[in-house]
């Protein structure tokens, strides 16, 4: 009967020991797995803030350009302009 005893608690503390070691993994992969999709939701963060101000800077050089083909067609030119 001791032997036996022996033997149960020698495999509950096995089973205990495993479930524990396969708990605390499953929270590292956990950790892994959200610190994988804050990585990735920062770095769709910045391509999206790149992507608007690309878009902002385009816009912004297309009215400097339609602005001065529009004062170079009124005739007006500065003393910095060279193209005459």
């Amino acid at each position: 009967m001791k032997r036996f005893l022996a033997w149960a608690v020698l495999i509950l503390g096995g089973l205990a020991t495993f479930f524990r070691q396969s708990s605390k993994r499953h929270q590292a992969e956990a950790a892994r797995h959200k610190e994988r999709a804050d990585q990735q939701s920062a770095v769709n963060e910045t391509r999206n803030r790149i992507d608007n101000n690309l878009t902002e800077l385009e816009q912004k050089q297309r009215e400097q350009q339609e602005d001065e083909e529009e004062r170079l067609a009124a005739g007006r030119r500065d003393h910095f302009d060279n193209n005459w």
